[in-house]
């Protein structure tokens, strides 16, 4: 390993050796370039007594531009040079490390020091004649209104400012007391045999029913009840059919819209039809549940409205079975007999 490179692992190292220049005293270190560095680094440069490899990072200022990973008569030119403020603050910025002389002009401690000036302290940190001008008083929040003066941050609240508190699952974020906070996402569908949460941003209703049962409308966990309805005449599969199929609407859950069309307007029954090819329609009423037909068996399953639901075959009406094109016009000479095989 080269004597830079070993150097430059030292340093990243030592990372409180990073003020290149101030080599004296050795033992520690005072923050700013004075004559006393120039000094060491002509004794390390002739090898009296030889370099460590942190003073060597640390007195290899020569060239201004770029260190050469050398300690010679040349940084220690430079170092004598830069302890009488010879150089601009902008050279000195190269090596992070001011000159005595130009703290001393200015009133401040190598502590106090900074080339870009961030700290809201009422001192002219960077000796340019200006106080706090680009102090840094950012809390990192859009809530409150940071300011610089008299040396001391504040924070003011801004209240009633859109925010985002960074919580998918709030909403109308505002500012309030100099915080960011918004509304609990209301998630609830109402229904009981549901787990409603909000995952990530979205609300989500997990069905919690167990057992083969299923949530219906009202929020209970019911056991579906399945018509089975078998035709006696075959029909092609192309024509779509049509099942007319009347069911107790005061045990059966029906859907979000209760109205229907006469002659159903007073029966106690609904109707069910399917017309196809793949298109389920409910007629003019809705029921909760599913209807399909495969060849020539049609299937109703209804959700009870309560878990308790006792039905028979003799609680199902069949009104009509027939074939129909897929606008709903019926298709003459078909028709058949359907017979309720189990509730």
């Amino acid at each position: 390993m080269s004597r830079l490179a070993l150097a430059l692992a030292v340093l990243a190292a030592n990372p409180s050796w990073a003020q290149r220049g101030d080599l004296a005293p050795a033992s520690a270190p005072n923050g700013c370039i004075n004559g006393a560095d120039g000094i060491l680094a002509f004794r390390l440069a002739v090898l009296n007594p030889a370099p460590t490899a942190g003073q060597l990072i640390i007195g290899d200022v020569a060239p201004i531009s770029g260190a050469d990973g050398r300690l010679n008569g040349a940084d220690a030119i430079t170092l004598l040079r830069a302890a009488t403020g010879f150089y601009s603050l902008s050279q000195y910025a190269i090596w992070g490390t001011p000159a005595c002389a130009k703290l001393a002009e200015c009133g401040l401690t190598a502590a106090q020091w900074q080339f870009t000036e961030t700290r809201c302290d009422g001192r002219d940190n960077d000796c340019d004649g200006q106080t706090d001008e680009t102090a840094d008083c950012d809390d990192n929040t859009i809530c409150t209104n940071d300011l610089c003066s008299g040396g001391t941050c504040s924070h003011a609240p801004q209240d009633a400012l859109p925010c985002d508190d960074g919580d998918a699952c709030s909403d109308d974020d505002t500012c309030l007391s100099g915080l960011c906070s918004g509304a609990t996402r209301e998630c609830s569908d109402g229904l009981a045999c549901t787990l409603d949460a909000c995952v990530p941003g979205a609300c989500t209703h997990t069905p919690s029913c167990t057992g083969g049962t299923t949530c219906n409308v009202g929020g209970a966990c019911v056991t579906p009840v399945t018509v089975t309805l078998t035709s006696t005449t075959p029909v092609s599969a192309a024509i779509g059919l049509q099942v007319r199929l009347r069911y107790p609407t005061a045990v059966l859950q029906n859907g979000p819209s209760a109205a229907f069309a006469p002659p159903w307007s007073t029966a106690p029954f609904k109707q069910v039809k399917d017309f196809g090819p793949g298109e389920v329609r409910l007629g003019v009423g809705v029921f909760q549940g599913s209807l399909s037909f495969s060849g020539t068996v049609a299937t109703v399953t209804f959700l009870p409205k309560s878990p308790s639901a006792v039905l028979t075959a003799a609680d199902f009406q069949l009104v009509e079975f027939s074939a129909a094109d897929e606008q709903g016009a019926k298709i003459p000479g078909v028709s058949g007999q359907l017979a309720v095989s189990s509730p």
